[in-house]
């Protein structure tokens, strides 16, 4: 699935605490948008993204300052394009699988 994450951050110096939360969110697959704050990874499944975000709050928490996280928006997304791809091929989904549910 895709996951989109944006945040901002309070009273950072240096950019100390955006930089320990770039590096979590690279190291769970998550690339930068050109000239924005928008974190996304187009392949994260649901166990990852858990992982991720949970490092991302864990990291923030226990940044010693200064700087906090302000505001955090995630937006998270199943792959239609595959479960088009499953359906086109005959695959039986069930009503638990279809996207938007």
């Amino acid at each position: 699935m895709q996951a989109i994450i944006r945040f901002s951050i309070d009273g950072d110096q240096n950019s100390h605490l955006r930089n320990k939360l770039a590096t979590v969110l690279q190291a769970a697959g998550f690339g930068k948008k050109a000239n924005t704050a928008t974190w996304v990874n187009d392949a994260i499944d649901t166990d990852g993204l858990a992982v991720a975000t949970q490092a991302f709050w864990s990291t923030a928490h226990t940044h010693l300052g200064p700087g906090k996280v302000d505001h955090f928006w995630m937006h998270s997304e199943r792959d239609f394009l595959g479960y088009a791809q499953d359906v086109a091929a005959g695959s039986p989904i069930s009503e638990d699988e279809e996207p938007g549910t």
